[in-house]
């Protein structure tokens, strides 16, 4: 066996991929199936060009073209395109936090830290830690 075919059939595992966008939760957002967001821009596009391949592989996290990231700003009634890199829940979180003044958002935050502290809200989960890639050698406590 060469080496080469050794190294193909030996694959790494895949490390998870960072979120680019977040376009499916924006489609929930606005109760949208992928049917439902291909048919909305093709009505208001139809030489478009678009077909359903190409908005699954959008719900499967592959990026948009710009062209259509002003579609989908526009569909998802977004003021920016920068938007659709954020999720729903923290764009509501963000338009709570705009435009007030310091005090206002010292007192929301001090609202939202008293309701983790009573229970209210679940704490997030921590990451888990990574195992040691060595067994035999202790990691350091540094």
């Amino acid at each position: 066996m060469t080496l080469g075919l050794v190294l193909r059939m030996v694959k790494a595992p895949k490390e998870p991929e960072e979120r680019i966008h977040f376009i499916p939760e924006w489609a929930e957002y606005h109760h949208m199936t992928q049917a439902d967001v291909l048919r909305d821009i093709l009505e208001a596009n139809p030489d478009l060009g678009l077909n359903k391949s190409t908005v699954s592989r959008w719900f499967s996290g592959t990026l948009p073209e710009t062209k259509y990231l002003t579609i989908l700003k526009n569909l998802f009634h977004r003021d920016e395109i920068n938007e659709l890199f954020r999720h729903p829940d923290e764009d509501w979180l963000r338009r709570l936090f705009e435009f007030r003044s310091s005090e206002e958002r010292a007192k929301l935050r001090q609202a939202i830290v008293l309701l983790f502290e009573a229970g209210a809200l679940p704490e997030r989960a921590k990451k888990p830690k990574k195992a040691n890639p060595r067994p035999g050698i202790r990691r350091s406590a540094a």
